[in-house]
């Protein structure tokens, strides 16, 4: 673990086949926000080979059991809305959907003025 990050490898044998990335994310409560003490997973990825085996449930479970250790109230994570895979996935592994991002592209180059 650096700086509250930690890196879970799964392998088969001597062959890496999955990996998780995870931060221990903490605040402190304010006017605006809630105390925050969560194991917040950047990346998790398992080999086409080696799918379906298990091995991402695995690592969920693992990550799991550290986010005890740290006193985390839970796992948070995100993934991209058309990839309706892992969101399949990770409802398997009890996680629920709590917020979307909404984005808005701005045109390039200068705009004429008073352009929204």
């Amino acid at each position: 673990m650096v700086d509250g990050m930690h890196v879970l490898l799964a392998s088969i044998g001597p062959e890496a086949v999955g990996y998780l990335l995870a931060e221990h994310r903490r605040r402190e409560a304010d006017a605006f926000r809630q105390e925050l003490s969560i194991l917040y997973i950047h990346h998790l990825a398992v080999s086409p080979s080696a799918r379906r085996n298990g091995i991402g449930g695995r690592l969920i479970d693992a990550a799991a059991a550290a986010a005890r250790e740290l006193k985390a109230s839970g796992l948070r994570l995100d993934a991209w809305q058309f990839n309706t895979a892992a969101h399949d996935f990770f409802r398997a592994h009890g996680f629920s959907p709590m917020n979307v991002i909404f984005e808005r592209d701005l045109p390039r180059g200068p705009q004429p003025s008073g352009a929204e």
